[in-house]
């Protein structure tokens, strides 16, 4: 089975929009898929025309894509690993896919989002005149295969200085640039939103809520949580925790309530599923805390507690010591439990010192993580790479 070449001539430069189709596989609606959906939404649709190719595998990202962009085409980006025989047909079925939506989209730019879509995107270079865009948001992409496939595309952007710096230590690779992760800010009642979900989830009114969002699973560090949890309590009578995220690893999440029990603290914390309203949730929080025990590649939750005026503590690791500062949050280790416990502690009883940070906080949303700076910045991208002003 061949693959032609899907474009005979490049693209025209002098077409009035440039078209962008977008790659992911994720089934999981995650940070990753929802900040390539606040990107497409908040695309200038005058100079940019979209489309999303993407699996059918995760009904949410399809029902939200589906709002902001007519153009959904459903495509398989199988695994290419695994037994040498079927690597070869995988490869063939995914790219007749792929290129059977360039064929009738014809991208001037393809944009991956995902680690599996970086790899197709960067081969489907070769049937195409496309250009391609990478957006990094981790740090699972293989060093061997990034070496391989690091040129292929015509522009690399990473969501944090952590992850630029893990794959371009020494800065070699020219083409790769640093754009932080936006949100869109939706347009939420603060004291209404937090006395609903204080309502919904059985919250005193005069209750110290700590929250933590995030899937739980062991790096988040909800173990860890769970230790400082039983030390504010020890300060605190009124404390409660709410633990939100998908559990990838049921039994790891059955792990953490079973420790809460053991410390004697269950009935003070409350677990709940991941929710598409987290913003409007995070109104009825005190105080976020992130406890990452790995490097995380930026910390969008963070940036979401601080538009709405909620105190973040968060993990030094990765991302975050790039988003917080004194000024506008605490880091601390989250596997040093008592210094965890200690500022939770003064971030519920020190309100002066809680509204300075929480206010800073706000202040440095709105200078860096409004999504329309990333969306910005992205389409400078795309105008570089087409010659266009």
């Amino acid at each position: 089975m061949e693959l032609r070449t899907v474009l005979e001539e490049p693209a025209v430069q002098t077409q009035q929009k440039t078209r962008i189709l977008y790659l992911d596989h994720s089934p999981l609606l995650g940070g990753s898929q929802l900040s390539l959906l606040e990107l497409v939404q908040t695309l200038n649709r005058d100079l940019f025309d979209v489309a999303v190719a993407c699996t059918d595998r995760c009904p949410q990202f399809l029902s939200i894509a589906d709002e902001i962009c007519a153009n959904i085409n459903i495509t398989k980006f199988p695994r290419l690993r695994g037994n040498p025989f079927f690597i070869p047909i995988r490869y063939i079925q995914a790219m007749k896919g792929i290129l059977k939506v360039c064929r009738s989209f014809r991208p001037h730019i393809i944009h991956s989002n995902t680690v599996r879509t970086h790899i197709y995107a960067a081969l489907a270079a070769g049937y195409t005149q496309a250009k391609v865009v990478w957006t990094l948001r981790d740090f699972d992409y293989p060093k061997k295969l990034f070496k391989l496939l690091v040129n292929k595309p015509n522009a690399i952007i990473c969501v944090s200085d952590s992850v630029y710096r893990y794959y371009n230590p020494d800065g070699a690779y020219k083409h790769m640039k640093t754009v932080p992760n936006g949100i869109i800010l939706p347009k939420i009642d603060p004291v209404k939103s937090r006395c609903e979900i204080r309502s919904e989830f059985g919250l005193p009114d005069d209750s110290l809520v700590v929250g933590s969002v995030g899937r739980i699973v062991p790096w988040k560090g909800q173990m860890e949580l769970i230790k400082a949890a039983a030390l504010v309590v020890e300060a605190l009578s009124n404390v409660r925790f709410v633990v939100m995220g998908s559990a990838d690893m049921p039994d790891f999440r059955r792990e953490v309530e079973l420790y809460a029990e053991k410390l004697g603290i269950r009935d003070k914390v409350i677990f709940s599923e991941f929710r598409m309203d987290v913003l409007k949730c995070m109104c009825a929080f005190d105080v976020l805390v992130h406890t990452s025990k790995e490097p995380e590649p930026f910390g969008r939750v963070l940036i979401e507690a601080m538009a709405t005026g909620v105190p973040v503590i968060a993990s030094p690791l990765g991302g975050p010591s790039e988003i917080l500062d004194e000024s506008c949050g605490r880091l601390v280790h989250p596997e040093n439990t008592s210094e965890l416990a200690s500022a939770i502690v003064e971030v519920l009883t020190n309100k002066p010192f809680a509204s300075r940070i929480a206010t800073r906080a706000m202040e440095v949303f709105k200078e860096r993580y409004d999504q329309s700076a990333e969306t910005s910045s992205i389409e400078a991208v795309y105008k570089l790479m087409m010659n266009r002003e």
